[in-house]
């Protein structure tokens, strides 16, 4: 039997298509489904029935929880890779994780299933590299908190504690600073704000005179003036030098990753079809479930 683009309307196809995408997490899988045309080879249809199947029979079963993670968007990280200079900024590189992690449960979930879900295996076996990948990310990448890691180097791992000692500090300059301003009631009810960085005493304006420090601006009716403590201003300077430099060294880190991961993106380019393929497989699924569809 033959389907045209009559009989595609007459069926609705497109409603049903657009009812397949809201089941997919992703939304390249959820654009893949507005897509979905016709099997015009028996014999691929059947292959896609038996692999549906097959996640079926997972899905249905009490004990085994089948992988439907999210097809992390990568495309903007893989435009960066082509680009000879590019660097991935944290938040790409995050992505670029996330993906490499759902591949891998995928990946695992796959060769754990082998005997009795051959069809998944097969459709996964081609992802060979994916253990060396994360290992590249998850040497600079702190998993748990999705940050540059403190010892990803030894000069970010310096620079890092030097600000923890210098934040201290200026912490404890400050609250001396604000307990003995206080006792003279020259603050305001807030007491302090925090602008630039930078803690300031919020000083009733009549008083700012007599509060030694750096004016950084006052409230909008000019009741209020927020001044730098003296004692601080050289700290806070050296704490603001220490967060460029901790930004270069974040730069150059992940400078040094992008160099590496870009030899691997064509690897990534498949991590992505994979999760987008079983993203949509899944939705068939689900959609089905949803109508008692066996």
């Amino acid at each position: 039997m033959n389907f045209d683009q009559q009989s595609s309307k007459d069926l609705e196809f497109n409603s049903v298509c657009e009812l397949l995408g809201t089941y997919c997490k992703s939304q390249k899988a959820q654009e893949n489904a507005g897509k979905i045309s016709f099997f015009e080879d028996p014999v691929q249809l059947q292959e896609e029935y038996k692999l549906l199947n097959e996640i079926k029979i997972i899905h249905d079963d009490p004990i085994l929880s089948f992988p439907h993670p999210n097809a992390e968007d990568i495309d903007k990280a893989l435009n960066i890779l082509r680009i000879e200079n590019g660097v991935l900024i944290l938040s790409e590189l995050i992505k670029v994780y996330a993906l490499c992690i759902g591949t891998r449960q995928l990946i695992r979930f796959a060769h754990a299933q082998r005997e009795t879900s051959p069809l998944i295996y097969d459709a996964c076996s081609h992802i060979t590299s994916i253990n060396d990948i994360l290992k590249i990310i998850t040497e600079i990448l702190d998993e748990k908190k999705l940050e540059i890691k403190n010892n990803a180097t030894t000069r970010l791992a310096d620079i890092r504690s030097k600000q923890i000692s210098n934040k201290t500090a200026i912490n404890k300059n400050f609250e001396h600073i604000l307990r003995r301003y206080k006792s003279d009631e020259f603050l305001a009810d807030s007491e302090e704000t925090f602008l630039e960085n930078r803690r300031l005493l919020s000083v009733l304006s009549q008083y700012k005179r007599r509060v030694n420090g750096k004016v950084y601006g006052s409230s909008a009716k000019g009741n209020y003036t927020y001044i730098e403590p003296v004692e601080n201003i050289q700290l806070n300077n050296a704490q603001e030098q220490l967060r460029i430099d901790e930004s270069n060294e974040i730069f150059a880190i992940l400078e040094s990753v992008t160099f590496k991961l870009r030899a691997e993106k064509k690897q990534l380019k498949a991590f992505q079809r994979l999760l987008v393929r079983f993203d949509l497989l899944n939705a068939k699924v689900l959609f089905g479930a949803s109508y008692n569809v066996t």
